[in-house]
């Protein structure tokens, strides 16, 4: 997740980790089957393409085997299928 927010956001040395959802069992659709895994949220905090600061957003992040196979910004995974950052307590990350 930190390695994947490193290599897509603009100014890596910015980024800002905030709570971290405890790991769940969860799946997406890729090609209409089923990729299982294990999704966490982040609350992520992060400058734009012009250095200025957008304030933290919560991305969900699928993780199968040791990769990011799928990250949300929305609230929906796939139709009927809602992302839950709620699950369990949150923890700090630094």
């Amino acid at each position: 997740m930190r390695s994947w927010s490193e290599q897509n956001f603009s100014h890596p040395e910015m980024l800002r980790f905030g709570h971290v959802s405890r790991p769940r069992r969860e799946w997406t659709l890729e090609h209409a089957r089923k990729v299982y895994g294990w999704s966490v949220c982040a609350m992520i905090s992060a400058s734009n393409a012009y250095g200025m600061d957008i304030g933290p957003q919560t991305i969900w992040f699928l993780i199968h085997a040791g990769k990011v196979v799928d990250i949300r910004q929305t609230h929906t995974i796939s139709p009927g299928h809602p992302v839950d950052c709620n699950d369990g307590k949150v923890r700090a990350l630094g």
